[in-house]
């Protein structure tokens, strides 16, 4: 598991807690997200079924939080792999296959977790999301991961 701590200010800080994707570690998800505000879900572009996984990883955070409305934004890495594809196939699956409005889609971004502004990006966009919980909690548009 990796961990990280960002200095927000004098008093804010943000905690970053990375687990492995692998079933065996899949205990390690529960605990973390019983006290997680928000979920950067990364999916590997260049794995031979990157949608299967985003349905995989995702059907299993909507069983852990099912609870809670807790924003996610789903990031994909290694876009160099397969540039021709895009993030349509990712936007395909929230809206053919699980039939979600525009209003219901988590943000998804393309990101390199070596490239700190595209990092920094997705960090703005979940404390976006982070803050429209806190303002209008029972908001219909929030997307429950």
């Amino acid at each position: 598991m990796d961990v990280g701590v960002l200095a927000l200010g004098e008093k804010d800080k943000l905690r970053i807690y990375g687990t492995p994707g692998q079933e065996r570690f899949d205990f390690m998800w529960e605990i973390l997200l019983e006290q997680s505000k928000g979920v950067l879900l990364i999916i590997d572009h260049s794995a031979s079924d990157p949608v299967a996984e985003l349905d995989h990883y995702y059907q299993n955070l909507l069983q852990r939080v099912q609870h809670r409305s807790v924003p996610i934004v789903v990031c994909i890495s290694h876009m160099d792999a397969h540039p021709a594809k895009g993030l349509e196939p990712y936007h395909a699956y929230f809206r053919d296959q699980l039939g979600l409005g525009a209003e219901s889609v988590p943000p998804i971004l393309s990101m390199d977790a070596r490239n700190k502004p595209q990092v920094r990006a997705a960090l703005v966009v979940m404390t976006a999301l982070l803050e429209m919980v806190e303002r209008f909690p029972k908001a219909q548009h929030l997307q429950r991961a």
